[in-house]
């Protein structure tokens, strides 16, 4: 796989910390909003510090157990930032997978205890006439199966 992301970029901003992308030089998503609010009320990503960054690159080929298909190709480059929340000093992270096909994005809570995460405040901004496909699970955690409502 040729390489899918040629510029991948997160900014500390005055309101939010925010991420943008690019393939071959075309802008696909916008400078967008990165956040999490806990259960307490904290939000996550309005004024952070990155404390790691790492970046790789994954081609390989593994077989499932059962499945249609003997063997998964596995191909896609990996940014990882480590990140501190200036005001409560929780560590997270925010990682971004490109594949050929599209992208995939995750948080993850780094330091030890519980959290309940009471909403995502991401955002994701397009460049205008982006054709966009999407699930039509509106509720951010209560999964609605399309026509139900």
């Amino acid at each position: 796989m040729s390489n899918p992301v040629s510029r991948r970029t997160v900014l500390k901003g005055a309101a939010a910390t925010a991420g943008a992308a690019a393939r071959d030089g075309t802008p696909v998503v916008e400078s967008s909003a990165l956040g999490l609010e806990l259960g307490n009320g904290t939000v996550l990503g309005s004024n952070v510090t990155i404390t790691e960054f790492q970046h790789w690159h994954v081609d390989d080929t593994w077989s499932p157990t059962f499945g249609r298909n003997a063997s998964i190709t596995e191909a896609y480059q990996e940014m990882r930032w480590n990140l501190r929340d200036v005001s409560t000093l929780i560590n997270f992270s925010v990682t971004i997978r490109a594949y050929a096909q599209g992208v995939a994005f995750q948080y993850a809570l780094l330091d030890t205890g519980s959290a309940t995460i009471a909403g995502e405040l991401t955002t994701f901004v397009f460049p205008g006439n982006t054709l966009v496909y999407s699930a039509r699970d509106e509720d951010e955690y209560d999964v609605v199966a399309p026509g139900s409502r």
